[in-house]
């Protein structure tokens, strides 16, 4: 079993990555910004300064790098996308300083990224691994995210990135925004719903990653998001089924998203489509690849 250390372990997806590794035997261990949040296993850095407590390293095998302000949520002003933009890159650059200091190579270094390198379109044209980056903001965030691993290649045996979609978890991100509205009556469809969301249920996420840093000597970039299509009408219309209460909310244009979000709302009006053609090559099999039934195994907990 190993010792791996998270960023962003305290998010979303971190979280349930680091009980998940926990249950399959690893040690993992936290680099967390809050100092009143230290326990054991758990060690303070704070990559705008370059402050990192080096013992986090001791007997270390791997790093997982989730840590990023979330893409969606507020208006990406100028200074909103240099805050994305540094809370990617600079957590990159403190964990590759710190790995230069020590000189102690790792066996991997698997870093996030996001289904938005291949850019935001209105069109089901399915994007893999090896199409080229899109032409937009998150597209260029992406593009230089990943480029910032490049280094690291020189203290780690194998450099992973994952692309990930939207993660479907009734406790975190998307879902957990829009459950609520639906159990009200007050979910939406956008314009004609069309847009395409990449998708994958937490589970399945924390198991591709396990299942990619420790089987074999797998090495590159893998999209995690299951291997079906959906649109946001049939999450729409999924919701709307599990709610089981009349749905008053009429759709509603692009444009008012635009005037809320500003260039932002492309995230929810355009979406991308994409497959997970590097994670099937590898023989890894989806628990959930059916969106009602992935959204199914969620909200019966809730």
């Amino acid at each position: 079993m190993a010792n791996i250390l998270i960023t962003g372990g305290r998010g979303g997806i971190g979280s349930r990555l680091s009980n998940y590794f926990t249950s399959q035997g690893h040690q993992v261990r936290i680099l967390t910004r809050s100092v009143s949040k230290l326990k054991q296993h758990t060690y303070h850095w704070n990559p705008s300064t370059g402050e990192i407590d080096l013992n986090a390293f001791n007997n270390l095998d791997g790093i997982v790098h989730l840590a990023g302000e979330p893409v969606l949520g507020k208006r990406w002003t100028k200074s909103q996308k240099q805050l994305l933009r540094k809370s990617r890159i600079d957590g990159i650059l403190c964990l590759t300083k710190a790995l230069e200091q020590l000189q102690k190579p790792l066996k991997f270094f698997a870093g996030a990224s996001a289904v938005g390198y291949y850019g935001l379109n209105a069109t089901t044209s399915i994007a893999n691994e090896s199409n080229p980056p899109g032409n937009d903001f998150l597209s260029h965030l992406c593009v230089e995210w990943e480029n910032a691993y490049a280094p690291l290649k020189a203290y780690c045996e194998r450099i992973i990135i994952f692309r990930i979609g939207i993660v479907l978890d009734a406790h975190a991100g998307m879902l957990k925004a829009l459950w609520p509205l639906y159990r009200f009556g007050l979910g939406v469809c956008i314009s004609s719903g069309k847009a395409v969301y990449p998708w994958i249920h937490y589970m399945d996420l924390c198991k591709a990653m396990h299942w990619v840093i420790t089987t074999g000597n797998s090495s590159g970039t893998y999209n995690l998001t299951a291997p079906t299509i959906d649109t946001q009408l049939n999450f729409h219309k999924a919701l709307r089924q599990f709610s089981k209460i009349p749905n008053i909310a009429p759709a509603i244009p692009e444009w008012v998203f635009t005037c809320l979000l500003g260039e932002s709302a492309q995230m929810v009006t355009r979406g991308n489509a994409v497959a997970p053609k590097g994670l099937l090559d590898t023989g890894f099999v989806f628990d959930y690849t059916d969106l009602k039934n992935a959204l199914s195994s969620l909200l019966n907990r809730v």
